[in-house]
């Protein structure tokens, strides 16, 4: 628009008054003068007025034409320049709103992969790799349709429906160890609970730091002042066996319905099973249904490196015990016990589920050290059969001792170091 002003006002102003374009009477008077044509017509001798201003009219109609022209042009152009004016205006502003709503979406995009990694670290904390990783298939792979339960309440899937048919493994020649500290309840009568759970959050994160040095040991759970740590679970996934079994049929090593899983036990592993299992899955009982089971049988670890692993755990959580001083002013002391056999692990609950272990070995580990001694670590003999001859611990035959539910049982002491005993 302003271009095309400035060539109007230069080409039909400026140059035609610079040149005296505009000057008419003078121009049309010298103009009919050399006309002798003009001059013998017969108007222009009557009245030379009349003929002058028709001569003038002829030579301004052209000019008239293009200023309309002109002013037309300059109309139109005023009317698409505000149009186009509003167009670019409109699309920048459309533009910045899409950046905006692009960096939104990023960033949205950016907090909800926070948001999942920082619940896959959740879980994996919680959770053996191979069951956390089973329990994330799981859950990407589940129909989101309005408002879904967490992931960790997903875990039970239905309560018995898939849960049920995934949730055992077993597991061989199984390390467990308890340690609880000595005093710990009349302790608590006396000091305040903030204090006591300061307390054992310095002493329990000092242990996760010990388990977190072998990889042999997994902690299992902490209850109250007890610390529970299993060695040797071996739930890595590799060169595992499942059998599917009935509700109501025993579980028989080798029986029908076994396969063998070279690799790590996926979701498409576990829906062949159930494909195969597919007569066996439900039974219904009155207003009940008892759903078949799958159980997993993991290769067994090492069993003399996981007892080692055990004991040196022990060890070193009775002796950095020692450093922390409970609310009452005195050194926190603690007792330990172990022992080795087959147990059975799962995740039990709907919410706030646990990975758990079950079998007989987890209670006479607890008897272990329900038995022990302050500062000093008991052994089943099971377990003493595996570590005897390790040349960095030294034993000390206890004798027999009356546990509960299981009776007599012939126990060994860890000789600890004298300093240690002293303190």
């Amino acid at each position: 628009l302003e271009i095309i002003s400035l060539a109007i006002l230069v080409f039909l102003v400026i140059v035609p008054f610079a040149a005296g374009f505009y000057d008419l009477g003078t121009r049309i008077a010298e103009y009919i003068g050399k006309r002798a044509d003009f001059m013998a017509m017969r108007i222009c001798e009557v009245d030379y007025q009349v003929c002058e201003f028709d001569l003038t009219l002829t030579m301004i109609w052209p000019i008239l034409v293009i200023f309309i022209i002109a002013v037309q042009i300059v109309v139109i152009s005023y009317f698409v320049d505000r149009s186009n004016r509003s167009a670019f205006i409109n699309k920048r502003v459309i533009e910045v709103q899409q950046d905006k709503l692009n960096k939104s979406s990023k960033l949205r995009e950016d907090m909800l992969m926070k948001q999942k990694r920082e619940q896959e670290e959740l879980i994996y904390s919680i959770f053996p790799k191979i069951v956390a990783e089973d329990l994330i298939q799981r859950q990407s792979q589940e129909t989101v349709t309005g408002y879904n339960a967490s992931t960790l309440k997903a875990l039970s899937a239905n309560t018995l429906g898939v849960f049920g048919r995934i949730v055992a493994r077993m597991h061989q020649d199984v390390t467990i160890l308890f340690t609880d500290i000595v005093g710990f309840t009349s302790m608590s009568q006396t000091c305040p609970p903030y204090d006591v759970m300061e307390f054992l959050h310095s002493l329990f994160v000092e242990f996760d730091n010990l388990v977190d040095m072998d990889d042999h040991l997994w902690k299992v759970e902490t209850i109250g002042d007890a610390f529970m740590v299993a060695s040797g679970l071996n739930v890595t996934g590799e060169g595992e066996s499942v059998s599917v079994i009935s509700p109501d049929s025993s579980i028989t090593a080798g029986g029908q319905g076994d396969c063998l899983l070279p690799q790590s036990l996926s979701r498409s592993h576990l829906d062949e099973v159930d494909k195969k299992s597919s007569g066996l899955d439900s039974q219904s009982i009155g207003a009940k249904t008892l759903t078949g089971k799958t159980i997993i049988h993991c290769m067994a670890a090492d069993q003399f490196s996981s007892a080692r692993a055990a004991v040196m755990f022990g060890r070193s959580a009775v002796k950095a015990a020692l450093s922390f001083m409970m609310p009452n002013g005195k050194y926190c002391q603690i007792r330990a016990g172990l022992h080795t056999g087959d147990v059975c692990s799962g995740v039990v609950g709907s919410r706030m589920p646990r990975y758990c272990l079950f079998g007989d070995t987890v209670n006479t580990a607890s008897r272990m050290e329900s038995t022990s001694v302050a500062c000093r670590m008991q052994i089943s003999q099971d377990t003493y059969d595996l570590v005897c001859d390790d040349c960095d611990f030294e034993w000390e035959e206890r004798g027999y001792v009356e546990v509960k539910g299981k009776g007599q049982m012939k126990t060994y002491f860890l000789k600890q170091e004298e300093e240690l005993q002293k303190k």
